[in-house]
Formats: structure tokens, sequence, C-alpha cells
């Protein structure tokens, strides 16, 4: 069936007296994909199972395509060692000496395994020990590392995690950059909100991982953002950043609305954890916006348009179409690389 088919389908099953949800970005408007399941349950148990939502996955209780037997795969000298004790995942990285660093040895309890449908990337939190009590103690530590190592579902083998267009080639075997500061929004569920704080900052914001990339397009392709609740978007960004552990009170309330989203975005880029997420991978609202409101009534229907009293956001020009917003939806993170 094609695209009007599709459209035509869609208008014919909505009730007469639906009504779409007022607000989708910020976090009160998310409910969690567990609460599509009592409308949507073939669909939820059919997301559940797909790639796509399994981006992210603890290792506790996942199907993991990766050996952690005693496996050794070695690069340039160094050495990983994927290993597992009780019910922990580690991986021993063993680096040799160069002109710059020492030898080294680091070990690190795996805490999440990203991807699965082509390859495995693993993040973990560096350990003392590979005894359970060491492992449980280092898991209260904030900051995951990526670590250096990829595995390749289909041909079963190994190869350094880096050869891409983010970072350059690795010298050697070491962990990366901090996972929660890095690859947290893409492959997560979070409120739409919470990646739209440099595109309503504007030109100069500073960077973030996870952030819309509007102004980086064709002007005649940029979304419009314009703050319209100036009161009530201070709230919320209070409330997030109060929900992340920073200090929303070191901004002052007369301080304009400006002071709040640098505050804000600076406070998910050094303190966002998977603790502070909606939910662990790309849930249904990672896609579909906040649907409380839907999951409250059903003829409030959730849509893939921005809506919020906080600011007006959408296509330019007359592109505001289902498909146009369909199409932001997914480059939201699909262009994050570009």
């Amino acid at each position: 069936m094609g695209p009007r088919g599709e459209v035509d389908r869609e208008r014919a099953a909505t009730p007469a007296d639906a009504k779409t949800v007022a607000s989708n970005i910020a976090r009160p408007d998310y409910a969690g994909s567990a609460v599509c399941a009592a409308c949507h349950e073939s669909e939820t148990r059919a997301w559940a199972a797909s790639p796509m939502h399994r981006m992210t996955r603890v290792p506790e209780g996942a199907e993991v395509h990766a050996p952690f037997d005693g496996t050794v795969f070695r690069f340039k000298g160094d050495s990983a060692e994927l290993f597992t004790r009780g019910s922990s995942r580690l991986m021993r990285i063993t680096a040799a000496a160069t002109a710059k660093e020492a030898a080294s040895t680091h070990l690190y309890a795996v805490t999440r395994i990203i991807g699965g449908r082509v390859r495995e990337d693993f993040a973990g939190i560096e350990v003392a020990d590979a005894n359970a009590n060491a492992v449980a103690t280092s898991l209260h530590a904030r900051d995951e590392l990526v670590l250096p190592v990829s595995f390749l579902v289909a041909s079963r083998t190994f190869r350094v995690k880096g050869y891409s267009v983010m970072v350059d080639a690795r010298p050697g075997l070491r962990a990366g950059g901090v996972w929660n500061q890095t690859c947290i929004l893409c492959h997560n569920t979070n409120p739409y909100l919470s990646s739209l704080y440099g595109e309503l900052l504007g030109r100069g914001a500073p960077s973030y991982q996870g952030e819309v990339v509007d102004r980086l397009l064709p002007p005649s392709r940029r979304a419009g953002f314009e703050i319209t609740g100036g009161a009530a978007l201070d709230r919320a960004l209070r409330a997030e950043v109060a929900h992340m552990g920073g200090d929303a009170r070191a901004v002052s309330a007369s301080a304009p609305t400006n002071a709040m989203l640098e505050r804000a975005l600076g406070t998910t880029r050094t303190q966002l954890e998977a603790k502070h997420l909606v939910e662990v991978g790309i849930g249904c609202e990672s896609c579909h916006n906040g649907s409380r409101e839907h999951a409250a009534d059903p003829r409030v229907l959730s849509t893939f348009e921005v809506r919020t009293p906080l600011f007006r956001a959408g296509p330019a020009g007359d592109t505001a179409t289902r498909a146009a917003w369909i199409n932001r939806t997914c480059v939201r993170c699909h262009t994050v690389l570009f």
C-alpha cells in the first residue's frame, strides 16, 4: 500500500472526536514503553525484540553475541581478554609501553552492550579486581567508559573500535570517551527537550552529544525554534537540572531564559546518567514523542509533530507535513555523524 493509502487508512481509523496531545517533549509528558503494551500488545512485543529497541542493553539477562569465555583479542602489541566471573562480564585491557605511556593493565566490568544487529560495542566501569564485591562497589561510579573492542556478529570476529568518522585510528587498545557523555542520548530514550537546548540558545551554543543540529541544514530545511513560554520553559529546565542532580538554584529566578538553558545544557553534558533516562534503549516514545496524555485517554492521539506551549517549532515554509515530521524524527539521531 502506498503512502496515500496509509494516510487514508489512518484517517478512517481515527475517531471523530479524537484530539492530539497538547505537550509531548518535556519529562512529564513521557510514560515509558511498558505503558503502551496495555493497548498495543503485539506492537510492543515486536518492538521489544527489535534491534533498534535493543540498541543499549544491560548485560544481565541480555542476549550477548560476543564470547566472554577467556577469548583474547590482540592489536598492535596490546590485548583485550573477555571473560566472565559469576554474573559479571569483564574486559581486561593490557597495553604495551609506548614512547609516551608506560605499560598498563586495566580491568573493566561491562555495564552496557551497545548494538547487536551488525556489531556489538561495550561500555564499562574500571574495577580493582574481578571478585563480586569489587565489581558491585565499583558500579556506583558515575563514568562508564567506551571500551576499545567491537564484536562483528556475522563473522564472529573482533576488531578495534574507533576507525570511523568520529574517531581517528587508535594507536592501541585504550578505553575511550565517557559513555554517558557521548552515546547516551541517541541510543536511549529521554525527553526530546533535552536535545534542543543548543537550538533554543541559538548561534554560539556549546555542542553536546545527541543534540538536534538544525543549524547544519540548508536554511530552507531548518526548523524554526521560537520561545513562546519563557516562564514555563524556565520551570521545565529547572526540573530537568534537578532531576540530574544539578543545582538549578545557581541561576537566579530573575535571570533570562538563556541562562537556564546554558545551565541545563552544561548539566546534561556532565551529569546525565542511565538512571536519569526515561528508559534504557530506544523506546516507543523516542520516535512517537511523549505520549502520557494518549496513554491516559486513547482518544487523545500521539503525534510525530512537536507539541508544546514552551516554544514554537516546525519545518520551514510549507513542509510541515506528517511525512516531514517523520523525517525529522529520524534525523534527530541519524545525522549526528555527518
